[in-house]
């Protein structure tokens, strides 16, 4: 199968248009159009459904579409550790963090950039377990992640500022007019959640299992999926309700549809609240070179 045509399929997914892909992709409509119908035929199945006015996937192409955005995502990945390693030939620092905090913290990196120079900083945007397995296989040195317990005895744990775990909830919802959300109506209702294979393997459902060790959390997720994107999107349209990081560095509104749009989302805190810390860590079996260690002065000193 020819991997383009892979990428070609999940920008019309994403822009909903033919003429928007193309222009996201640089290249002409017409190579756009005859990539997805070529990939339908070599998969004998309909991917995009053409009859609304708006072009949606189809259930198999829902399938193949997170499947494609998957293997886009370990291409990307495969690319940027590249990428590090050649940087980390030149004397440059590898950070990982959530690419719900890109808005932040580009801007903080840049300053770094700025007042020092000779130190290049190679950037990497993944989910929390990625991040602390490439810090593992040594891929990454830096990582800025929401800490849950276990991970003191191998990591060098800097917090940086405390956040606040939140409910996700559709505005259809009737619980979205409620002030919060106590543990036990959120293990009622039905659940999306963010995972590649066991649903309950998702990372923020450990940092809710931190905020109460004395229970044991009765989470049975409805529907798993692997994109953030899908994930918001399940939970906007009322499939389910969600966790999110809420602080000054998480932004779930990343997600919404457009900016002129009135949120399809609210996110109720818990009561009692529910809080994380967020921190700088690196491995503990490992150096930190000089040029790590005054990013991570740099970041500790910004916030």
């Amino acid at each position: 199968m020819d991997f383009r045509k892979l990428i070609y399929f999940e920008a019309v997914c994403r822009e909903k248009s033919f003429t928007k892909a193309a222009q996201r992709l640089h290249i002409t409509q017409p190579s756009v159009t005859m990539a997805v119908r070529d990939l339908e035929h070599d998969l004998n199945v309909c991917l995009i459904d053409r009859r609304r006015g708006e072009l949606t996937p189809t259930p198999e192409g829902e399938y193949i579409l997170q499947k494609a955005r998957h293997l886009i995502q370990e291409l990307e990945q495969t690319e940027q550790e590249i990428h590090t390693f050649l940087q980390k030939q030149k004397g440059g620092v590898r950070i990982g963090y959530a690419i719900q905090m890109r808005n932040a913290l580009s801007k903080l990196l840049n300053r770094f950039r700025a007042e020092y120079s000779d130190i290049t900083v190679a950037e990497h945007e993944s989910s929390t377990p990625a991040i602390i397995a490439q810090l593992q296989r040594g891929a990454l040195d830096l990582g800025i992640i929401a800490v849950s317990k276990g991970w003191e005895k191998a990591l060098h744990i800097h917090p940086l500022y405390q956040g606040e775990l939140r409910v996700c909830v559709s505005r259809q919802n009737p619980l979205s007019q409620a002030q919060s959300v106590t543990l036990e109506q959120f293990e009622h209702q039905p659940l999306v959640s963010l995972a590649i294979k066991n649903p309950l393997d998702s990372y923020i459902f450990r940092i809710l299992q931190d905020a109460y060790p004395d229970k044991k959390l009765a989470l049975r997720p409805c529907i798993s999926t692997m994109m953030l994107e899908s994930y918001f999107r399940n939970i906007a349209n009322n499939q389910g309700v969600g966790l999110t990081y809420y602080d000054s560095w998480f932004t779930p509104s990343l997600y919404q549809h457009s900016a002129e749009e009135k949120p399809s989302c609210v996110f109720l805190p818990f009561d009692p609240p529910c809080f994380y810390s967020v921190a700088v860590v690196f491995m503990k079996n490992r150096p930190l070179s000089q040029q790590g260690k005054r990013l991570v002065d740099f970041i500790e000193n910004a916030v």
